[in-house]
């Protein structure tokens, strides 16, 4: 009860946002989207090839994970499924070095999230180099664990069983299965990347505003198009790297905004305790 007077007063909301402007979370967020843009291609190629160490195949993996690029970006981009293809024809051919290479990005992209994110906790002291990257890995695995189980769920046990009274059931688990998959996401990143003590309420909290409002834009967005198509007359062939750098701009806001309500909530938990 005494949390929930925490997240309903105005106090705390105020301290969070305005910790978020004057730290200059803005430029955080755009250094994130920086990492993010390029990193995002290699992250995708290297859920699709761990995926497809349990597969015969490539191909189901692919069009697995390009439909789940389609559901949480608000609009389809074909170059970006040009480009997953092709580097994953091109990753085959050197494997190991390749998949190294594809890890290595992963760590960077989680390196500069650190850094933001201790910023943002006021970390005095940061991990050392190794411990940090092995935090990644750590982080990445579970990451990638999580997705292959989400994976199977909606790929291999959904299809066998029967809903023809419901037949609506299998797309609704599919959704709840998306965005259990995002919170979890969104949880182990303000719990484990930040080299402070996160409590599992503060990072719980954190990550529910994130995906709210990950899914409140993305719908909203989706709405916009509907209503008013993009024209690409301004930027022509440019159009999907611009949507694209906003969408990622915009995650990566709401990602440091979810990690600066899990640093105030844990801040005011603390002096409850004391």
């Amino acid at each position: 009860m005494k949390y929930l007077k925490i997240l309903f007063s105005k106090t705390f909301w105020t301290s969070a946002f305005l910790h978020f402007y004057y730290s200059y979370g803005v430029i955080k967020s755009a250094a994130l989207t920086f990492y993010a843009f390029l990193t995002m291609i290699p992250i995708t190629v290297l859920i699709i090839s761990f995926i497809s160490l349990f597969l015969q195949s490539n191909k189901e993996a692919i069009e697995w994970m390009l439909d789940n690029i389609h559901q949480f970006t608000p609009t389809g981009f074909d170059a970006i499924e040009e480009i997953v293809y092709t580097t994953v024809r091109i990753s085959t051919t050197s494997t190991f070095i390749g998949f190294a290479g594809l890890i290595w990005s992963m760590l960077i992209f989680f390196g500069a999230m650190e850094i933001i994110f201790n910023q943002i906790w006021e970390v005095k002291k940061r991990r050392h180099f190794i411990v940090s990257k092995l935090v990644g890995i750590s982080l990445m695995s579970i990451l990638m664990l999580s997705t292959l189980l989400t994976f199977f769920l909606t790929n291999t046990i959904l299809p066998l069983l029967n809903f023809e009274l419901f037949p609506q059931f299998p797309g609704i688990l599919m959704y709840i299965a998306r965005i259990g998959l995002l919170s979890l996401s969104f949880f182990l990143i303000y719990k484990i990347i930040p080299a402070a003590k996160v409590g599992n309420i503060s990072a719980l909290f954190g990550a529910f505003f994130t995906t709210f409002a990950f899914e409140l834009a993305r719908v909203g967005y989706r709405l916009y198009i509907q209503q008013y198509p993009v024209r690409n007359v301004l930027y022509g062939s440019l159009l999907t790297a611009v949507v694209l750098l906003i969408w990622l701009n915009y995650t990566m806001i709401i990602l440091v905004v979810g990690c600066q309500l899990s640093c105030t909530l844990q801040k005011k938990i603390d002096a409850l305790h004391d």
